[in-house]
């Protein structure tokens, strides 16, 4: 998540700000079907906004209609990405702004097609590594709310994202279990960290038991207090903890044959902890994102190629963060340049994931603060009002299998879309994605009560 909004922000119920006794959130979803061509019917682009004739007739008649964000018994609508997938490894959801209701909405109904159509048995969600890879120990245990909150940070605790977790329950007993992993190395969900300082220790007693104790007490110590203040401490203590898990790697595998995992886990655990101390180093916003972005780059790589070898995995972040272009935002927080997860995975894993943006274009979006914010229309014609242009609700254009011509200049020459609905980012799209999906008009997603069910 860009730093224009803050990680740390707990998140509220609603109707608790302003004083009622209850809180309903309840997702109110639309019925369990597709919608009809006359019920998808949307105005286009603002009409200030010229959009070429051009590329409105194209849009038209190369769209693919999205007839619903909820439904999931028939997801006949979405069979078009089964072309544009294929074979590829991974597929990167985006959004342009979290806590709105209705990306999360599609996002868990495009996961629960592309896992039970497609394959893909893995959602790796913009989360801490060690707190989200640990929910799919307690699965058959907690809530689909305390599975939430010891894995994804304060802007996604809402009632919409509730449901991936409910269906990442429901899938436990069945022969194919939808697992959850996180890619950020920053430390998310202060639920799920606390565990943390145990589970390095057994690791580490496997082949120091005196070492053991220290790591529990250095990362307890960690944890607690106000690290950035002591991060001369701190730094050299992780990285020397990552270096003797390496070391030991066979020895700690060994001795939980059952679960290999703790070896990876382990290591991958102490390293990003040394990342996230690089990145509060790091002197300016652009230097602090590329430790941030470079480490969820390598972190999504141990996911592929160690936690999960050759599973198919669904990543599920912000755009700045999967988008394989470098874009140039007007939100400081988003600053140009920066080599993002999104680019490197794209040189890395080249032909071998499909990556799909997703913006809108009016409404009102949640702040992790508690508030609400207005969408404002773009003034300058871009993305957004494009894809408006095929007047409907909800549209996906495929990017890459496209050539440049008349209809299709949009994509290859630079343009702007909006970021969080209020900043423009100057882009190619057909450099940053495969696809992107526009839904017209969002609300704001409602977050979930402190105390899950």
């Amino acid at each position: 998540m860009p730093a224009r909004r803050s990680l740390l922000a707990l998140p509220l119920c609603f109707a608790a700000l302003l004083g009622s006794a209850a809180c309903d959130l309840s997702t109110e979803p639309e019925e369990d079907r597709l919608l009809t061509d006359a019920e998808l019917v949307a105005p286009g682009p603002p009409a200030e906004v010229g959009v070429l004739l051009e590329w409105e007739e194209w849009v038209r008649e190369n769209h693919e209609p999205l007839r619903s964000l909820t439904a999931d018994h028939d997801f006949s609508d979405l069979d078009f990405l089964r072309t544009h997938v294929g074979d590829m490894r991974v597929v990167q959801l985006g959004e342009s702004a979290h806590g709105v209701a209705e990306f999360s909405r599609l996002k868990v109904r495009l996961v629960k097609y592309l896992h039970e159509r497609l394959g893909f048995d893995v959602i790796a969600l913009e989360g801490a590594v060690y707190e989200c890879f640990m929910t799919n120990l307690l699965v058959a245990t907690e809530h689909a709310g305390e599975l939430m909150w010891r894995c994804v940070p304060a802007f996604w605790r809402t009632a919409e994202m509730l449901t991936l977790f409910e269906y990442v329950k429901a899938t436990h007993a069945s022969g194919r279990p939808l697992k959850v992993a996180g890619f950020d190395p920053q430390i998310t969900a202060a639920r799920g960290v606390v565990t943390r300082p145990l589970f390095l220790r057994d690791a580490v007693a496997t082949f120091n038991s005196t070492y053991a104790s220290a790591v529990a007490h250095l990362d307890s110590t960690f944890l607690e207090g106000d690290f950035k203040k002591s991060l001369e401490l701190f730094l050299p203590q992780y990285e020397a903890l990552v270096d003797s898990l390496e070391m030991h790697q066979e020895t700690v595998a060994a001795a939980f044959a059952a679960e290999p995992w703790r070896a990876v886990l382990a290591r991958q655990t102490a390293w990003s902890t040394a990342r996230l101390i690089e990145q509060s180093e790091a002197v300016g916003l652009a230097a602090g994102i590329a430790v941030r972005d470079g480490a969820m780059a390598d972190n999504l790589d141990v996911i592929l190629e160690a936690l999960f070898p050759g599973e198919r995995v669904i990543t599920w972040a912000h755009n700045y963060h999967v988008a394989a272009g470098l874009g140039d935002s007007d939100n400081p927080g988003e600053p140009a340049g920066v080599v993002t997860m999104g680019v490197q995975a794209e040189q890395r894993h080249p032909g071998d994931l499909y990556t799909v943006g997703l913006y809108m274009l009016a409404g009102r979006a949640a702040d992790p603060f508690g508030g609400h914010y207005d969408v404002t229309e773009p003034t300058n014609l871009g993305v957004e009002q494009v894809l408006a242009s095929a007047r409907r609700k909800y549209v996906f254009v495929d990017l890459a299998s496209r050539s440049d011509s008349e209809g299709t200049s949009w994509m290859f020459e630079e343009s702007v879309a909006r970021s969080w609905g209020e900043f423009d980012v100057r882009l190619v799209p057909h450099e940053h994605y495969d696809g992107i999906m526009l839904l017209r008009d969002v609300t704001p997603a409602r977050f979930w009560p402190n105390d899950p069910p």
